[in-house]
């Protein structure tokens, strides 16, 4: 599939200005521009952010009363459980604030429901188990709640006070509760909007030290807590997809430096099973990719407590243990992914009108519930469609489903939700819960509405560039600088380069243990540069050595035997016109 290249269109009076401030190349410059940065001031304090910066906690809604019954409840003695979810989020969220219990001298403890037996959320009969054999009296939610409406009645009837904060989408009704925290309550113009389960878990945790000690600056027991803390909010910040702008890139910016210079025993042992072994290697793609599928996949084919465990663990010999542990059932998700997605090419195979509609629901009784979003995630990729994937387990089904940028995969399902029993998530991704008979017609209805929503335009993949550029223009410093604009995910991505007219320079190898990856060189004028195109192995064949290129990429420095070289990290390809 020819994809759409799009160069980000920007006022070049402001590149002008922005380059002159800052005394900087202009194509640096354009990439700050193309993000919506105009003034070298702003840009500085983009490139160089302030923990001073960060909202203080009850610019979140709900935060202040919240925090002021928790305390009040430490204070009186009283038995407290964090009830998290069983993704990286939800683990880190209940390790932030269990932690920040622990050293309040609160009576507390921590609850995770297991995914293929309880589901997501709030359930009445843990509520139930919680009360009687652990005799709690306050239950705080951390990602996960503001849609269990059912839950929060039962635990009133049981005489738990229930605290709720959560991030996801709420619902037409609140649950009925002492307190409920959640970033887009009220006008939704919170600084921290965006912030996801363990980012809200943080900023509570800080408003309890606030109350706690009486004073906006806490002290140097809560302030050493609350900046250990930061990296857990980063990992669940990068793991969770939400956008890294604004608080979430202050709090990921920080909490990768945390992660580099002070690494609790629990992560360290992580990192070493998942080969982050450099300090270089600590950034957002090596959390993403490395280590919370990690802590990911112990919640979804396990108990994600052995995740909490290894975050909140002092001793060397259990770390290593747990670390061990998540290592091998990631081995195991990544092998039922596998299974499954081959299984579901098939079946899209098999029924063309599957693959041929604007939206993609799939289901099959032996899917794994546990990983099935992932899939999900790899057909919405590949197809450049919504995908839903479903397990038909009896008498409930449970899926999970990921979507295209623009379309509102939430807002969908909820428009078709006359077919399912629940469901939850975000925009981009879902989970869902409906009766087996159902599953055609809530097929057709998802599909039916993808139809009417999405119109071709929106189903050709479209690669956003940033800026043009020479590759005479990317020295070393350079792409020091543009790192700078880090940490990268979702909304402020690795700024993409074009260059044109560049000249393939020898025979483009394949490399990598499955020989999926391509390595090449490309010369331009007196420039030549190394590139690599991951998973371009079939397309090797477009690669000709002395043909002429347009090509699309992210410069990145390349680390081998001690030197240091720059790469291009190509995103695709085309011949020079």
């Amino acid at each position: 599939m020819r994809r759409v290249w799009r160069i980000v269109d920007v006022e070049p009076s402001h590149v002008r200005r922005l380059a002159e401030g800052l005394r900087v190349p202009t194509f640096l410059a354009r990439l700050l521009v193309a993000r919506g940065i105009r003034e070298p001031d702003e840009a500085r304090q983009f490139l160089a952010p302030a923990l001073k910066d960060l909202s203080e906690p009850d610019a979140v809604p709900g935060m202040a009363e919240a925090a002021e019954r928790i305390v009040e409840a430490i204070r009186q003695g009283k038995t407290i459980c964090v009830y998290g979810d069983y993704d990286a989020d939800g683990v880190c969220a209940t390790a932030i604030l269990l932690g920040c219990l622990k050293l309040s001298g609160a009576q507390a403890d921590y609850y995770i429901p297991r995914r293929i037996e309880e589901g997501y959320g709030l359930n009445a009969e843990a509520l139930e188990k919680l009360r009687v054999d652990r005799r709690v009296d306050v239950v705080v939610t951390v990602d996960c709640g503001i849609r269990s409406v059912e839950a929060a009645r039962r635990a009133k009837e049981l005489g738990i006070e229930l605290i709720v904060t959560d991030h996801h989408r709420m619902g037409p009704e609140l649950p009925e509760a002492a307190a409920i925290v959640h970033p887009r309550l009220g006008n939704g113009c919170s600084p921290a909007r965006d912030l996801c389960g363990a980012g809200v878990a943080l900023k509570l945790a800080w408003a309890i030290a606030q109350q706690l000690t009486g004073r906006q600056r806490v002290g140097p027991r809560y302030r050493e807590f609350l900046l250990e803390s930061l990296l857990y909010a980063a990992i669940a910040t990068i793991a969770d997809v939400v956008p890294l702008l604004g608080e979430n890139r202050l709090i990921t910016w920080y909490g990768l430096k945390v992660l580099r210079q002070q690494t609790p025993v629990g992560l360290g042992e992580l990192m070493q099973v998942a080969g982050v072994a450099d300090d270089r290697d600590v950034d957002a793609e090596a959390v993403a990719f490395r280590l919370a599928p990690r802590l990911n996949a112990v919640g979804r084919l396990g108990h994600a407590r052995h995740a909490v465990e290894l975050l909140l663990t002092r001793s060397p010999e259990r770390a290593r243990e747990l670390a061990g542990y998540l290592h091998e059932v990631n081995r195991q998700r990544q092998s039922l992914e596998g299974s499954i997605y081959r299984e579901a090419m098939a079946m899209l195979t098999e029924n063309p009108e599957f693959e041929s509609a604007r939206a993609i629901v799939l289901g099959r009784e032996s899917w794994h519930p546990g990983v099935v979003g992932i899939v999900a995630a790899r057909i919405a990729q590949k197809f450049y469609r919504p995908t839903i994937l479903i397990t038909l387990s009896r008498p409930v089904a449970q899926g999970s489903g990921r979507s295209i940028p623009g379309y509102d995969l939430c807002d969908a399902v909820e428009r078709c939700s006359e077919h399912l029993l629940g469901f939850g998530g975000h925009a981009a991704a879902v989970g869902v819960k409906l009766e087996p008979r159902a599953l055609d017609a809530f097929r057709d209805a998802i599909a039916a509405h993808a139809a009417e929503t999405l119109d071709e335009d929106d189903l050709k993949r479209t690669i956003t560039i940033d800026s043009e550029a020479a590759l005479g223009e990317l020295s070393a410093g350079a792409i020091r600088w543009l790192e700078a604009m880090g940490p990268f995910g979702q909304a402020n991505p690795r700024p993409r380069l074009l260059s044109t007219d560049v000249q393939l320079v020898g025979e483009p190898r394949l490399v990598g243990e499955s020989r999926r990856h391509v390595m090449l060189r490309f010369r331009q004028h007196s420039t030549t540069l190394g590139a690599i195109g991951f998973g371009m192995a079939d397309r090797v064949t477009e690669l000709r050595p002395g043909e002429r290129f347009d090509v699309v990429y992210t410069p990145e420095l390349n680390h081998y035997q001690g030197y240091t070289s720059v790469r291009l990290n190509l995103v695709d390809f085309r011949r020079s016109e």
